[in-house]
């Protein structure tokens, strides 16, 4: 996250009603079962008011809007009257609350007891993704206080991203043997992604590439300087911070994970924020799948982007993850980093799953299957404290087996079960738990947790699902789409580099699809040409496939020195060669796997009549003009508003007002070949609506 905030100061929130209540000092006794002081997370609500407390920042006892972490044995200001008193610690303890008449100063004891201890099953939990020290700061968060809160969520690790603040490459001093601290950075890269980088061991830049510069390096290439085994955890922080794809300027848009589909398929992520407060919404389990069932392998992790030094924001841990760390690794934090690599994990806001096996393979694991059909042996238990609603079975073809458990009285705890499933082979599968919400340990989240795939091979090979691939090249359309409109690459090597890891991502996700679209015949030009060809759609019956239309023009009929281009729509009105002479043509469906059908007939000759350079005077009564025209540089424009904009053949945007085309003397200038723009030779038109101006520009090598 990197955005600035509107702050409202927490002690102007006392104003009326609230303000003119008596205040009473409230000390907190906490202990566990044992009668030991432990940290937990306490809130209050007043009953005539309907307000939470805390309502003003108070660094002592690290309060936030609603909720405060006091030390044991500390003072809460409450109002006078019935106060709910509300005490948590994390989805492995039994959240106190009751009703309290505070008429005076008063000590309140309260008991927390263990719900499930998970590190006695060997998983250890952490918040990937927190701040201390991220502007505005509002107050002050000492390491010491961050374990505090840490303990008070019962993380076993805190994840502190303020880049250079204490980053070392190893666990902060502040650490203790049951609590972790490590200051690491948040790569922000304001196109492609942010990025959290756990176990980094040495530093990195912040981040770049704020729109409109140019958009390299890609992330891709930061993955490969310092993530590995022994090294960083590479993991899409956020990454569905907002569905407005083209809004690359200011965040949200600039947190959105724009790269995920090719750093998928190039194996370069070592965990995917399935869930985080600054994913809207907040859960993205549908992208996550999509990467699953295009045969990636790809862990879920959770980063809540909490701010600890901001009065309103959420508590971190309010989404974790578990690692499994088994019976023979000790916990550390190196081993802990490992075993989330190898994928043993899952993710939560209150339900446990202590365990989840399919064919004996805990998740993140996989196993070979050689039929096209295999039952699969199924162990589940699960946990939560508010109780269970539902738990499924979830794979690449959606819920495989599910049960609800919201009509049984009292709605259970604990739900234990062994069974076995036929399914198709490869495949995935995972379990998820639904949990009661409501509870004020769950800041109105829901009770959800999800555990990491177990995956089904045949001969070696992963399902790849068509539709899922079918939205992943979505995401890589989108992508390139962006970047076209974009341009400004400052070296063609720069652009090279991204272009060759779309075409990967393309030929990855493109194996899916493996029938050729259908037959598809044109319709024959007049001899003396025609200002447009047009052609039977071709179809693919294919979920997630698209056909576009590859068309080769060449002055002979041998193709001898062809241009090739490409089109969305059964028709061709223009072209970046040859405009107005006998040519010959050849037009063939393509897919998105590469599958090629040619056309009826395969070739022929005929003339694309183009129309005059003159657009046609529109009710502003302007004729645009353009010149030069032909041109290998600079294109003046005159005669187009201010919603001028540049296509090229395909109906790609490749220029605008800003971006590409400057003002000058009262008129427009494209400089299709300068360093930050480098449009290849071909057809283009400059189109103002405002105007009615639409002019065809020539670029020339």
């Amino acid at each position: 996250m990197l955005r600035l905030l509107a702050v409202t100061v927490g002690t102007a929130l006392l104003t009326g009603a609230a303000a003119a209540v008596p205040m009473r000092n409230v000390k907190l006794e906490i202990k566990d079962s044992a009668g030991n002081r432990i940290d937990t997370r306490v809130s209050a609500k007043a009953e005539a008011l309907g307000t939470w407390y805390p309502l003003a920042m108070d660094s002592l006892n690290l309060a936030h809007a609603g909720y405060a972490y006091p030390p044991s044995g500390g003072t809460l200001a409450l109002p006078e009257g019935f106060v709910t008193l509300h005490v948590s610690r994390g989805p492995e303890w039994t959240p106190w609350s009751k009703r309290l008449w505070i008429g005076r100063d008063t000590t309140v004891n309260v008991t927390l007891a263990r719900f499930h201890d998970m590190r006695s099953r060997n998983f250890y939990s952490s918040d990937l993704h927190v701040h201390s020290r991220h502007d505005p700061i509002e107050f002050t968060i000492s390491p010491a206080n961050a374990k505090r809160i840490a303990k008070a969520e019962d993380l076993a690790i805190l994840h502190l991203l303020d880049q250079a603040y204490r980053f070392t490459g190893t666990t902060d001093s502040e650490s203790d043997a049951t609590t972790l601290l490590f200051h690491a950075w948040e790569h922000r890269h304001m196109t492609y992604g942010h990025v959290a980088l756990p176990g980094l061991r040495s530093s990195v830049p912040w981040g770049c590439c704020l729109a409109p510069s140019e958009a390299w390096p890609l992330l891709d290439d930061l993955a490969l300087q310092v993530s590995g085994p022994g090294r960083a955890l590479f993991v899409l922080a956020h990454p569905g911070s907002t569905d407005a794809f083209d809004d690359d300027r200011s965040w949200p848009g600039t947190g959105l994970g724009r790269e995920y589909a090719l750093l998928a398929a190039r194996g370069r992520l070592d965990g995917f924020d399935v869930v985080s407060y600054s994913n809207y919404p907040n859960e993205r389990w549908d992208d996550w799948y999509d990467a699953l069932s295009s045969g990636v392998t790809l862990t879920p992790t959770a980063g809540t982007d909490a701010v600890l030094n901001i009065f309103s924001h959420r508590p971190a841990g309010g989404w974790r993850m578990y690692a499994d760390m088994g019976s023979s690794t000790p916990f550390s934090y190196d081993n802990w980093i490992e075993i989330v690599r190898a994928g043993r994990t899952f993710v939560t806001s209150l339900p446990l799953i202590p365990r989840f096996r399919a064919n004996s393979r805990r998740p993140g694991e996989k196993f070979e299957s050689a039929a096209d059909t295999t039952t699969i042996p199924i162990e589940i238990e699960t946990r939560c404290v508010t109780g269970l609603t539902k738990v499924s079975v979830v794979g690449s073809t959606g819920t495989l087996w599910s049960v609800d458990l919201s009509k049984r009285n009292p709605v259970p705890t604990r739900f234990d079960s062994t069974f076995s499933l036929r399914r198709a082979t490869p495949g995935w599968l995972a379990l998820k738990v639904d949990g009661v919400s409501g509870d004020r340990v769950l800041m109105d989240l829901p009770a959800v947790a999800h555990t990491n795939a177990v995956r089904v091979t045949k001969n070696g090979a992963a399902r790849q699902e068509t539709r899922a691939c079918g939205r992943m090249l979505d995401r890589v359309d989108a992508l390139e789409h962006l970047l076209n409109g974009r341009q400004n690459w400052t070296a063609a090597w720069h652009e090279d580099t991204v272009r060759a890891a779309i075409a990967q991502a393309r030929s990855f996700y493109g194996r899916a699809f493996k029938r050729s679209p259908s037959a598809f015949q044109l319709v024959p030009p007049p001899p003396a040409g025609s200002s447009m060809f047009t052609w039977s759609a071709a179809l693919d019956d294919e979920p997630g496939d698209k056909v576009s239309y590859r068309i080769t023009l060449s002055a002979d009929s041998l193709f001898g020195a062809p241009v090739t281009f490409y089109s969305d729509d059964p028709w061709i009105g223009a072209t970046p060669a040859r405009p107005g002479l006998p040519t010959w043509w050849r037009i063939e469906a393509v897919d998105r796997g590469g599958n090629v059908t040619p056309c009826t007939p395969a070739t022929f000759r005929a003339t694309l009549l183009v129309a005059s350079a003159d657009a046609p005077v529109g009710d502003a009564g302007v004729r645009p003009h353009a010149w030069p025209n032909p041109a290998r540089g600079p294109v003046r424009l005159e005669g187009l508003g201010a919603d001028v904009v540049v296509y090229d053949v395909l109906g790609r945007m490749v220029a605008s007002a800003g971006r590409g085309l400057r003002q000058q003397a009262g008129g427009w200038v494209w400089d299709a070949r300068d360093r930050g723009q480098r449009a290849r030779p071909g057809l283009y038109w400059a189109v103002s609506r405002a105007h009615g101006g639409a002019l065809r520009i020539t670029i020339l090598e």
